[in-house]
């Protein structure tokens, strides 16, 4: 559910959206946006082997240093997805990296962003790149689509083929 439907701050929280939202305007949600929601957590960006990693007990998320802009939104989102959850091991089995990458593609992606991309763009890789995300991360939002969602999408998806 979106909490912020006009410009300003956050309805809720008087200040930067905790999921993103940067006013009624912009489609797509913004995890720097989200970031500041929390300002107990700080972001670096360092020479690591992961692309992102939480570290609990300082509160930080860090970045690996290049990533491209679709990277580091899909890797930011991620993270903060483990910082909300309060995860505090270096590294979580498979199946806890799961859920936390669905949880964090279902807030970078949520349904109105994703009807709104494709409302615009005929391919999956212009809807992707409107979207600012990886191609990859984007097919694993629609694989995951619930059938509500799928309903609202369907129409679009006749246009642009290669979606489905």
């Amino acid at each position: 559910m979106r909490c912020c439907d006009r410009d300003g701050p956050c309805r809720r929280t008087s200040g930067p959206c905790p999921q993103g939202w940067q006013g009624w305007h912009h489609p797509v949600p913004s995890p720097w946006v989200a970031l500041a929601a929390r300002p107990w957590l700080s972001l670096l960006y360092a020479d690591i082997p992961e692309p992102g990693r939480y570290y609990d007990a300082e509160q930080c998320i860090v970045l690996r240093q290049g990533l491209l802009r679709p990277e580091r939104r899909r890797v930011l989102w991620h993270e903060l997805v483990h910082a909300d959850r309060g995860d505090v091991a270096a590294h979580c089995g498979r199946s806890e990296e799961a859920v936390v990458e669905r949880r964090a593609v279902t807030w970078a992606l949520p349904l109105r962003s994703l009807r709104w991309a494709f409302s615009r763009e005929a391919t999956r890789h212009e809807a992707a790149a409107a979207l600012q995300v990886p191609e990859d991360w984007l097919q694993f939002r629609l694989d995951g689509a619930t059938d509500r969602e799928l309903a609202v999408l369907n129409p679009l998806r006749h246009s642009a083929p290669e979606v489905a």
